[in-house]
């Protein structure tokens, strides 16, 4: 069924776009994410090596599922990721620290109920990818349409991954411009007010 097929290659390719670029975004912020892992209570002479592990995993989760191997081992290992992800969430949050996600990168977006939601959001397409197989095309338009279609989702899963990393930085940017113009309108206000006084004082 070509409906069937297509939910398929979708969820693959958000599954490999969304971790390959979370892998990614954490090797090029490494002094980011290592804090985010120390203030998560990781002991010190863990710290290291829990990094390594996290982007390692994380790269192979994207190799695997974009590849279209070992399935099942992927299916796990992804569910694993996302359950760890989902705890660090709820430790941050329980501990009442404000721990900085920097789950695709440097950012200012901390562990919470958007990290829980990012990362509960996975586990559909994962359900989805484990629990399908695709039918495979039997002839030359098949195969053209099939590997159309493969193209079409994978640039949108990186459009997807690209919306996601940078979300967060721009809602924190929103919010502070709001704030910024907030104190703005204030430090008028109170010059306004200033000025009447001082008028007031001189009639």
């Amino acid at each position: 069924m070509p409906g069937i097929d297509y939910l398929y290659w979708a969820s693959r390719f958000v599954l490999a776009a969304v971790f390959l670029a979370a892998s990614v975004g954490k090797v090029r912020s490494l002094a980011a994410f290592r804090d985010t892992v120390a203030n998560l209570g990781v002991p010190r002479l863990a710290v290291n090596p829990s990094v390594v592990a996290v982007i390692w995993l994380e790269a192979t989760e994207g190799i695997l599922v974009s590849l279209g191997q070992a399935k099942s081992a992927a299916v796990v290992l992804g569910v694993s990721l996302v359950l760890v992800f989902i705890g660090a969430a709820v430790y941050a949050m329980r501990t009442g620290q404000l721990i900085l996600c920097n789950c695709f990168g440097d950012s200012r977006e901390a562990l919470g109920w958007a990290t829980i939601a990012r990362s509960g959001m996975l586990l559909l397409p994962l359900s989805i990818y484990g629990a399908l197989s695709p039918a495979l095309p039997a002839n030359a338009a098949g195969i053209a349409r099939t590997l159309s279609v493969v193209l079409a989702l994978c640039i949108g899963g990186l459009i997807l991954s690209r919306w996601v990393t940078g979300l967060p930085n721009v809602l924190q940017l929103r919010r502070d411009r709001l704030r910024d113009g907030v104190r703005i309108r204030r430090a008028i206000a109170q010059d306004r007010i200033a000025q009447d006084s001082e008028a007031l004082r001189w009639t």
